[in-house]
């Protein structure tokens, strides 16, 4: 009785089915590679929102100084004064804070100096401070006032 030796042997033994956990290694690249995509579009919107309101105050900038230039071009210095005093009030007063707005004479005269670059030193800022109160101001180059005054604009630090 010899038994026959392939009866002895056990049926074909299969392996568990793959279950979902853990992931194979493409779809944690995958899913890195998402992680960082929504960082990075999270990053990008905190910054484009935390930038809005400095380049909202850099159009205004840039929109008053057009404005400036049409004054200049019409030539009328007793226009033209008042207006880029106020401007440059305004634009003080956002660095330095509200005691600029009530400062006249020599004390505006000394904070524009202290505020005027070093690349513009030998600004002259007198037309503009002391000609403006005078009933007939006297006659003023516009034009290289209106480009000091660009240079100063241009060479602040943003605020």
């Amino acid at each position: 009785m010899t038994a026959d030796p392939l009866e002895q042997l056990k049926g074909l033994q299969l392996p568990a089915e793959p279950g979902f956990w853990p992931l194979a290694p493409a779809w944690w690249l995958v899913l890195l590679t998402v992680l960082l995509l929504m960082l990075g579009l999270c990053a990008w919107i905190w910054h484009r929102r935390r930038l809005a309101p400095r380049r909202a105050l850099e159009r205004g900038i840039e929109q008053e100084l057009l404005q400036l230039r049409r004054v200049r071009d019409s030539g009328s210095i007793a226009d033209y004064l008042p207006t880029a005093d106020q401007f440059l009030r305004r634009l003080l007063r956002l660095r330095l804070g509200a005691a600029v707005a009530s400062q006249t004479g020599e004390q505006w005269l000394q904070t524009l100096q202290k505020q005027t670059p070093s690349a513009l030193k030998d600004a002259d800022w007198r037309p503009l401070v002391f000609a403006r109160y005078q009933p007939h101001p006297p006659p003023v180059d516009l034009s290289q006032l209106h480009a000091q005054l660009e240079r100063f604009v241009k060479n602040q630090q943003p605020c």
